[in-house]
C-alpha cells in the first residue's frame, strides 16, 4: 500500500454504494503498470540532458491516482466493516501508517506486490461489509498480528504558533540576589550555596553541574581582564622605548627650532604610555571594587541561606520527634502529647518507662 500525498479526487464517498467499493473507480493493476512503463518509455525519448534517466514512481500521475483511490477506499470501508468501533479505528490507522511508510517508494516490485496487498484487502473488506463472517475473522486475526505501533494513529506535528504574546506584562526576572528563597518556592530541602573565587570572579556555586551561561560568563570576564593586564604589561615594556623616542624629538626639535618638545607643551611618547596604565589600572580597580561588594552580598546571602537551614533542620527534627512519640502513645494507649502549643515539651506528661 502506497500513502496519498496529493489532493487529486480521484474516489470519493459517494463511489460507495450499499457497502461495496465501486471497482470501476479503482484502476486495474495491469493496466496501471503498462502506464507507468509508457510513461517511462516517452521520458526516455526526451533530452537526457533534461530528463533524469530514472522516474520515481511517486512523481507520475498515473501512480498517483491510484494510490489515492486505493487509500480513500479502503478508509471507506474500513469504517463500513462491522467490526467493533475499537477495530475499526486501529484498522484505519494500519492503513494510514502502512500508506505513510511507503509514501516514496519507489521499487516497482515492491509497489506491485504492496498494490497487490490493497486490493486483496478490499475484497476482504467488501465481504465484510456484505456480512461474511469469515472475512471479519480474517481481518481481526491480521489486527491482532499487526504491530503495535501501527495500529496508533500517525504522527502529525503540531503547527507553529504564529500569534505573538503582546501583553505588557513583563514577569520579573529572578537573580541570585533574590536570595534566600522561602520554603515554599523550594523542591526539596535547602542547600546552602558556597562563596568560591572563580578567577578573581565571585559565584555562589549552588548544585553541580554548573549552568552554562554561568560558566561562558566566568570565561568572558577572566578573559577582559587577561587582556586588560597583557595590554598593560606591553605598555610598560615600551617604557624605555617612548623616552628614547622623546629624546630624539627634543634633538630634532633642537636643531630645527632651538625649543625642545617639553618646552612646547607637546604631550610626550611617555606621557601617552602613563596614561594608558592608568586607565588600565583604573579599570582593573573598579572590576575588583565591584567584585569586592558582590562577594559582600554573597556571603551575606551564604549566611542567610546557613541560618534558614538550621531552622529548617530544626524544625523537621521537631516534627519528626512528635510524629515518633504519636505513634508511641498510640501504641501504648497514652493519646496524651507532652508536645505543647508552643512546642516545647512538657515533662510532667513524659511517659513513664
Amino acid at each position: 500500500m502506497l500513502l496519498r500525498a496529493w489532493t487529486v479526487d480521484v474516489i470519493g464517498v459517494d463511489t460507495v454504494t450499499s457497502g461495496t467499493t465501486a471497482k470501476a473507480e479503482l484502476p486495474d493493476l495491469g493496466l496501471l503498470t503498462s502506464r507507468v512503463a509508457s510513461d517511462d518509455a516517452t521520458f526516455a525519448l526526451h533530452d537526457k540532458q533534461h530528463m533524469p534517466q530514472f522516474i520515481v514512481p511517486w512523481k507520475v500521475s498515473a501512480h498517483r491516482h491510484a494510490a489515492i483511490a486505493l487509500y480513500r477506499a479502503l478508509l471507506s470501508q474500513c469504517s463500513r466493516s462491522g467490526l467493533k468501533s475499537i477495530e475499526q479505528q486501529q484498522l484505519s490507522n494500519v492503513v494510514k501508517n502502512r500508506f505513510r511508510e511507503n509514501r516514496y517508494n519507489h521499487s516497482k516490485p515492491q509497489l506491485l506486490v504492496l498494490f497487490k496487498a490493497g486490493y486483496s484487502a478490499i475484497d476482504h473488506l467488501d465481504a465484510a461489509v456484505a456480512g461474511d463472517q469469515s472475512s471479519r475473522t480474517y481481518l481481526t486475526d491480521l489486527l491482532f498480528k499487526a504491530p503495535r505501533k501501527s495500529k496508533l494513529p500517525p504522527y502529525h506535528a503540531s503547527p507553529v504558533q504564529k500569534t505573538v504574546n503582546t501583553t505588557d506584562e513583563i514577569k520579573p526576572r529572578r537573580t541570585i540576589l533574590d536570595r534566600p528563597l522561602p520554603l515554599s518556592e523550594l523542591t526539596g530541602r535547602r542547600h546552602v550555596p558556597r562563596l568560591v573565587n572563580a578567577g578573581g570572579v565571585p559565584m555562589l556555586r549552588i548544585k553541580k553541574p554548573q549552568p552554562q551561561h554561568l560558566s561562558a560568563y566566568i570565561r568572558h570576564r577572566i578573559k577582559r581582564k587577561i587582556k586588560k593586564y597583557d595590554r598593560m604589561h606591553e605598555m610598560q615594556d615600551n617604557t624605555k622605548l617612548a623616552e628614547s623616542e622623546d629624546e630624539w624629538d627634543d634633538i630634532v626639535n633642537e636643531q630645527q627650532h632651538g625649543v625642545s618638545t617639553h618646552s612646547q607643551g607637546d604631550p610626550s611618547w611617555r606621557h601617552a604610555l602613563d596614561e594608558g596604565v592608568k586607565d588600565i589600572e583604573s579599570f582593573l580597580g573598579r572590576e575588583a571594587k565591584k567584585s569586592k561588594i558582590m562577594a559582600q552580598k554573597m556571603q551575606h546571602i551564604v549566611d542567610e541561606e546557613r541560618k534558614l537551614a538550621q531552622l529548617e533542620r530544626a524544625e523537621r527534627i521537631r516534627q519528626r520527634d512528635a510524629a515518633q512519640y504519636e505513634r508511641q502513645t498510640t501504641h501504648n494507649g497514652r493519646p496524651e502529647t507532652p508536645i505543647a502549643e508552643d512546642g516545647t515539651v512538657s515533662i510532667e506528661k513524659l511517659p513513664l518507662k
